[in-house]
């Protein structure tokens, strides 16, 4: 089975090291000279009291995104040979990239610990209220339960994909990326999502949709080395546990949408397969008005407490 056709059936893939590894050492080099991944990123608890902000406008954003001045060095990844002829059989030879940003897993030992308390086992650690303003040209995050990247489009279809490449070797304590094969099959789901565990090491799921439909599942731990990249659909539930390393975890991630070209491509075959809606008009209820975490569950969280 060729990589297009592992997609339509699993709905993710990995190329392994595509990108050259001196590139993304010039990438990180460039990152981490901007600041120290500590608690000087973070308000103090009294400056985050203070200021009580919401956490929206708080990520990467155009004028606010580290990626802009490494455009050079994302020529490594934009210009890949192999990732281009594969995106180009997926989506049509008209692609086009219409997001991306640096995300960085936070480790655990680098968090301050009042915000640790406001965060443990929260389905989505979205750290981006805590953060300085001129520090929110990057994502950080202290683990996230399974998800749909659907999470974010509220009504969109499935017409898209994320890239997503580790800048650095990403080993098992290194918040490495928990991927959910053949989940995208019951189709766009609220988050959090309903898992069930059924074996007691905790890598085997029951996974009910909102309609109702259940499959029995198994995540995929990604690990790999430097330039490591992997694309999933929209609707392939992923996540991590929070960093555990005692360094950051910083990758690229990319969301590029379907062409307008005629014909049908790798996108159209896969989401073909799926069983259930492809889009959702109520793609989360983790968040309260303002965009703050309301739930505490995360089954990634219980996952790692239980394993580590």
């Amino acid at each position: 089975m060729d990589l297009i056709g592992e997609f339509i059936e699993s709905g993710y893939v990995e190329f392994g090291s595509i990108i050259p590894e001196d590139a993304c050492q010039e990438m990180v080099r460039k990152v981490l000279a901007t600041r120290q991944f500590d608690d000087s990123l973070f308000f103090s608890e009294a400056e985050f009291l203070q200021v009580n902000p919401d956490a929206f406008n708080k990520n990467p954003r155009p004028g606010c995104n580290i990626l802009e001045s490494l455009e050079t060095e994302l020529d490594a990844v934009e210009s890949n040979p192999i990732l281009i002829e594969f995106l180009e059989r997926l989506l049509g030879p008209d692609y086009s990239i219409f997001r991306k940003k640096l995300v960085c897993g936070m480790p655990e030992a680098n968090l301050p610990r009042w915000i640790l308390e406001r965060v443990e086992g929260m389905p989505s650690n979205n750290l981006a209220h805590f953060v300085k303003p001129v520090f929110t040209d990057i994502t950080y995050f202290y683990g996230i339960d399974f998800h749909q990247d659907i999470v974010d489009w509220k009504g969109r279809k499935s017409d898209f994909v994320t890239v997503y490449v580790y800048l650095e070797s990403v080993g098992p304590k290194d918040a490495p990326l928990f991927v959910v094969p053949e989940s995208q099959i019951l189709g766009a789901n609220c988050f959090p999502h309903d898992l069930e565990p059924i074996n007691a090491s905790m890598t085997q799921w029951r996974y009910r949709a909102d309609d109702g439909q259940t499959r029995d599942v198994r995540h995929k731990i990604m690990t790999g080395a430097a330039g490591h990249t992997a694309c999933w659909h929209p609707l392939t539930l992923h996540g991590t546990e929070p960093d555990l390393s005692d360094h950051p975890r910083l990758s690229l991630r990319y969301l590029i949408e379907r062409g307008q070209s005629n014909g049908v491509y790798g996108i159209d075959r896969a989401n073909e397969r799926v069983k259930g809606p492809l889009g959702t008009p109520r793609p989360r209820e983790d968040l309260d008005e303002r965009g703050l975490a309301i739930v505490r569950s995360n089954r990634l969280f219980q996952y790692s407490r239980a394993t580590n």
